[in-house]
């Protein structure tokens, strides 16, 4: 994972979770003795941990709410049961000697499948954001998101109001793409949108959610045009409107989700170094690839 992680701009989680699901076959009946049932269950705990983290991730990317939240929940429930046999052996092992030893007793993969799941779950709470408040009061939301690892969405409020930018969104590509959306629809349930696109987040919020969109076709254009570009994701796209004097910013988040700024061409050319700076730093972390590379073992 940290090979690929660095050797790739663009992680390709299908592949890696086909590759986990094979060394998971491979070694399902070793430490079939009846003596190594305690590390058999670890490793049984490890595998699922990182395949209901990798499917959740894979389900984030499609836009998909209810599969994303089943993976989540798989993956806490089997977190959880890792946790315990971890405490119930220090409490064995140390009694009460353990109080004073430094807090932090996981082990090290442990430790990091927790930051890996907290990385898929910010992201998921920024995809999903719309969904989410429309089942929490604003002051319940914003309770939940500051406990997020990372509050992608407070980022992208405080970036648009502070450099007075006409508008930053996140829009789905769902060209070619089943069951997509940001809440529950039965499975027998044909989707009632023939849309290409869709608006994930956006902010200011009433700027593509009212009518007239003034943007909204110039940026589906430009997605169009510059889709091979996109799936780079290595970049930022900058296409100007001349007829609205506009400038728009577009980076591949994921390979369907593109970030777009919105800026006045002449007002705000001062903007462009913050556009790219929050830009870069927005998709960078989103990827998770940094959670991945931090595997590299030390010499």
């Amino acid at each position: 994972m940290h090979s690929v992680s660095v050797t790739n701009k663009v992680m390709k989680y299908q592949e890696l979770l086909q590759s986990i699901n094979t060394i998971v076959q491979a070694h399902s009946l070793s430490c079939s003795h009846l003596a190594l049932t305690a590390i058999k269950t670890t490793l049984t705990l490890e595998c699922e941990i990182l395949v209901q983290l990798t499917e959740a991730h894979i389900e984030i990317q499609h836009w998909r709410f209810l599969p994303t939240l089943m993976a989540l929940f798989g993956a806490q429930t089997r977190m959880s049961a890792w946790e315990r046999t971890l405490q119930s052996k220090e409490s064995w092992k140390l009694g009460f000697g353990a109080t004073f030893l430094k807090a932090n007793q996981q082990p090290a993969l442990y430790q990091w499948l927790v930051k890996l799941k907290n990385a898929i779950l910010a992201k998921c709470s920024l995809y999903f954001h719309t969904t989410l408040s429309q089942q929490a009061t604003p002051g319940e939301m914003r309770s939940i998101m500051s406990k997020q690892s990372v509050d992608y969405y407070h980022k992208i409020q405080s970036f648009q109001r502070k450099h007075d930018v006409v508008a930053v969104l996140i829009v789905f590509d769902s060209r070619g793409m089943k069951d997509s959306g940001p809440g529950y629809r039965h499975s027998g349930r044909k989707s009632e949108t023939s849309e290409e696109f869709t608006v994930v987040v956006s902010c200011p919020y009433v700027t593509f959610t009212q009518k007239p969109l003034i943007h909204w076709d110039n940026i589906q254009n430009k997605i169009k045009e510059r889709y091979a570009e996109l799936l780079t994701m290595d970049k930022i796209i900058y296409a100007k409107c001349l007829k609205d004097l506009c400038t728009y910013a577009l980076y591949n988040m994921d390979p369907k989700m593109t970030l777009v700024t919105i800026y006045e061409t002449e007002k705000q050319k001062d903007k462009e170094r913050h556009v790219s700076t929050f830009m870069t730093d927005m998709c960078t972390q989103i990827k998770c690839n940094k959670i991945y590379e931090s595997l590299k073992l030390t010499k």
